[in-house]
């Protein structure tokens, strides 16, 4: 539970990560890409290819984004992509990381489909470019692939760590040819967290929540992200549940309805959510 605590606010950080601090309170990629096209720093070009990219970033040292010029970072707000893989106990076994392996292979994902505008942006997109991209798409079919057969977690990882660690490795070069970033890193203060509750009508067969991102991310691999074995993010609902996010429920009664709504668990304090057929 205190990984899976971690990792809610990991991925509460990653949400905000393009968010710069200035006269607003946060600011959106699209924003930003366009703050960027109206002072002259981007072509309508570069915007066009940009305004959705997660990699777009900014040289950001001061408190005003008026001050700020745009930059590629091929890490984006990643916390790059073997967090799912890296840990291993003693004895050899992997314990759980602080990425589940759909989110890291869903990040790769993303790479895969927006590095190509990043370098089209800036004209970096050349025979070497492309034959890098190619095999991290190459690698990323691959993962996806292992990420949705029938073998154990722990055979699933120990299949996805070289292609992992091999995508962090063509990720790191393509941006050094291109002459862009590729630094990050995941770091958090003490999380704001809800107690919350949820209160049935009568006694369910099964009581799951999931955090919102790692659904999305479980939709974008896996042929059914529904399938707990292979998303491992759903949780089972307990008495008393420490979260902090955007999540969805999915309870299952006895006569096989299903209850499927989205809940949100957003500052302290305690919360209930009531749950209807």
């Amino acid at each position: 539970m205190i990984a899976r605590t971690i990792l809610h606010f990991i991925l509460l950080v990653l949400l905000s990560s393009v968010a710069i601090s200035a006269e607003k309170t946060s600011w959106t990629t699209e924003e930003i890409a366009d703050d960027f096209l109206k002072r002259g720093l981007l072509t309508k070009e570069q915007h066009a290819l940009l305004r959705s990219n997660e990699f777009l970033d900014s040289d950001c040292k001061s408190d005003k984004h008026s001050s700020c010029k745009p930059r590629i970072n091929f890490v984006g707000g990643q916390c790059g992509l073997t967090g799912s893989v890296d840990i291993i106990d003693e004895k050899g076994k992997y314990t759980p990381g602080y990425t589940t392996l759909t989110w890291d292979i869903s990040q790769l994902g993303l790479r895969v489909e927006q590095y190509p505008a990043a370098l089209k942006a800036f004209n970096k997109w050349n025979a070497s470019a492309e034959a890098a991209w190619t095999e991290l798409k190459d690698v990323h079919s691959k993962a996806v692939a292992i990420a949705n057969s029938g073998a154990k977690r722990v055979d699933k990882l120990k299949q996805a760590k070289p292609l992992l660690e091999r995508a962090e490795k063509i990720s790191e070069a393509m941006a050094r040819a291109a002459g862009f970033e590729y630094d990050g890193g995941c770091g958090a203060g003490e999380e704001d967290s809800q107690i919350v509750r949820f209160s049935f009508p009568e006694k369910p067969k099964s009581a799951l929540y999931i955090l919102q991102m790692e659904f999305d991310a479980c939709k974008r691999v896996l042929s059914d992200p529904y399938d707990t074995k292979a998303c491992e993010a759903w949780m089972n609902i307990q008495s008393s549940n420490e979260l902090s996010g955007l999540y969805r429920y999915r309870v299952v009664w006895s006569d096989g309805g299903i209850s499927e709504k989205p809940f949100s668990a957003l500052s302290k304090g305690k919360k209930t959510v009531e749950v209807s057929r």
